[in-house]
């Protein structure tokens, strides 16, 4: 009977791993429409001013500071589902009103403040529930593999929709392509919902939650670490994040089909790799390839310092780099993330830690605001070569990544190998050559000593 029941609850399992599929595919087809060079031309339709869209290009982030109202949400609903699909259905019906808005004219930077606010709210409140449900659905032994695969449905899902939509923006410009495009929006937002309802949840005895549950994370000194970490790494990408779009439509005077391309380039660099950081991953666990990648994005930035109407071919090489890392990071940060979790309570872990999020992305993102407000005129030449003001926050992100990676580094996690061993296995190999390590020497002399001397003994 129990292994009956043991057989049910994995066929429930596996179900709820392939639906996430479906809802990563749904939930980028709404949530692209509240990233780069696309929530950058909304907010220029709800006349957003600088220090506006530096806010809104980092809400996703900036609204985890909320993370610590959990408790009280999981104390009302009773359970993690209903705790799912409350806050998921308010988002997605939230979607609906930017079209609505758009439709009556009611066009203020302080509207679409406020609907992206809730959105990006109940999506971070959704998103702890997801994380926990996940959690106790996918085996650590395929979580590299999964989420790799995952993560490249969401890379393809996004350039598809990038490029669908920027192309109505570039043949109905204007506020009506911007209607359409967010009431595309809305349709992938009900379908996500109705995927998110089919999820199966395991059943647990739900805790009393009450503020006191937050003290262990903070007692867990490896955790503190990574909060350390977390916080100064939103704090870099916000400074600058929700800029390099605005560089690229308000300086460099691009249109959305370049963009579009551009980020397709990126997607399929994204997919790429996915597969790639995925089964190393599996093989020598999550840590090394997020401190080997994100070492690689502290260089991303320094690129658009360079990048004016005579170096565009900077963007591309920018998009595929960003393509290797980035698939690296976003993957392995979560699994890394996850590895630090206990199996239980690990709502109040992740609050904890989008807490700090928030209060990173916060910091960045006003102070980014208010430097791009004052340097926003400015321009110069050096040696013929322009520069914009706004290009100063692209090195301030690149000064403050570095800082982060060094505070990664002081972060302990199991692994099982690393990335310098595995090149150096791989190179070994195609030379055709073993791949011997000086430390089995002795170890291979005492077996060959050991069957010589046992030898010896029957012969006499």
């Amino acid at each position: 009977m129990d292994s009956m029941n043991e057989l049910d609850t994995e066929k429930l399992h596996k179900k709820t791993r392939r639906l996430s599929f479906m809802d990563t595919f749904f939930y980028n087809g709404f949530f692209i429409i509240t990233q780069g060079f696309i929530l950058t031309g909304l907010a220029l339709e709800y006349r957003a001013e600088e220090l506006v869209i530096s806010v809104i290009g980092v809400l996703p982030v900036l609204s985890q500071l909320v993370q610590l109202l959990v408790p009280f949400i999981m104390n009302r609903t009773g359970t993690r589902k209903r705790a799912l699909l409350s806050t998921a259905l308010i988002s997605r019906i939230t979607v609906a009103f930017i079209s609505i808005t758009l439709a009556t004219g009611m066009v203020h930077q302080s509207i679409l403040l406020i609907l992206l606010s809730v959105i990006a709210i109940c999506n971070s409140f959704a998103s702890n529930f997801w994380v926990s449900i996940m959690k106790d659905i996918v085996p650590a032994n395929i979580s590299g593999r999964f989420y790799s695969r995952r993560n490249l449905l969401s890379s393809f899902t996004a350039m598809s929709m990038t490029f669908i939509y920027s192309s109505i923006l570039d043949n109905v410009p204007g506020r009506k392509g911007f209607i359409i495009v967010s009431i595309i929006a809305t349709g992938f937002a009900i379908a996500d919902f109705l995927v998110l309802a089919l999820h199966y949840v395991p059943p647990r005895q739900e805790p009393s939650y009450s503020v006191g549950v937050f003290i262990r994370p903070l007692k867990d000194l490896q955790f503190k670490k990574f909060i350390s970490f977390s916080f100064v790494w939103n704090f870099a990408l916000a400074i600058s994040s929700p800029f390099f779009s605005y560089h690229q439509i308000i300086n460099l005077k691009l249109d959305y089909s370049f963009m579009s391309i551009m980020t397709i380039v990126n997607s399929l660099s994204l997919m790429v790799f996915y597969l790639l950081w995925g089964k190393i991953t599996d093989e020598i666990g999550g840590f090394d390839v997020a401190h080997f990648t994100l070492g690689i994005t502290i260089f991303l930035p320094i690129t658009w310092v360079f990048t004016n109407l005579g170096t565009i071919f900077l963007i591309p090489v920018n998009q595929v780099v960003s393509g290797f890392a980035w698939s690296g990071v976003n993957l392995t940060l979560f699994t890394t993330m996850m590895t630090l979790f206990p199996g239980e309570r690990a709502e109040a872990y992740f609050a904890v830690l989008s807490f700090a999020n928030g209060l990173g992305a916060l910091s960045g993102s006003l102070l980014g605001g208010v430097l791009a407000t004052l340097m926003k005129s400015i321009k110069f030449d050096i040696f013929g070569f322009p520069f914009y003001g706004i290009q100063l926050l692209f090195v301030f992100s690149s000064l403050f990544r570095f800082l982060a990676w060094t505070f990664l580094k002081r972060i302990r996690v199991g692994k099982k190998s690393s990335i310098p061993r595995i090149i150096y296995n791989i190179t070994a190999a195609s030379a055709n050559r073993s791949v011997a390590r000086i430390f089995e020497f002795p170890s291979i002399y005492a077996a060959i000593k050991g069957r010589v001397a046992k030898k010896i003994v029957r012969d006499d």
